[in-house]
């Protein structure tokens, strides 16, 4: 009974210390890295917050968001090297969009708790099916 109960609290503390390292890892602090071949280019939160955000809204549910087109981070980018765009997130969710659906891809800040982060919004998927959040890597090919 001992033994147990000694295993059950190291478990218990071990996955307290995951998830405070998890939590931190994904705060505000964060940024996005853009990559297209050896070119690369990283996006601070603060950077990110500056650029102009309009209102975004949606076929789900006629939900509105807060954000800017994926593409006024993409202007340092040639757009005929690349075809499509992988965006991954933190927690190593990928998506692909085509390059014809930049006038629809939007990265929209949101919040949790005390945590904000980007989140990739497709205006046209009513599904929310390639909505990712906690992007951390956008990869041009």
């Amino acid at each position: 009974m001992k033994k147990t109960m000694i295993i059950l609290g190291l478990l218990v503390v071990s996955l307290v210390a995951l998830s405070i390292y998890w939590q931190s890892s994904n705060g505000s602090k964060e940024s996005i890295t853009i990559k297209l071949g050896d070119k690369t280019k990283i996006f601070s939160m603060k950077a990110l917050e500056k650029i102009e955000h309009e209102k975004v809204i949606t076929t789900r549910d006629d939900k509105i968001f807060s954000g800017f087109k994926l593409r006024k981070l993409l202007t340092d980018f040639e757009s005929d090297e690349f075809k499509s765009i992988y965006l991954t997130s933190s927690d190593g969710m990928s998506v692909m969009i085509k390059k014809n659906e930049l006038p629809k891809a939007y990265l929209c800040l949101r919040e949790k708790a005390d945590t904000k982060y980007y989140q990739l919004v497709l205006s046209d998927d009513a599904f929310g099916q390639r909505w990712i959040k906690y992007i951390k890597m956008i990869e041009l090919r």
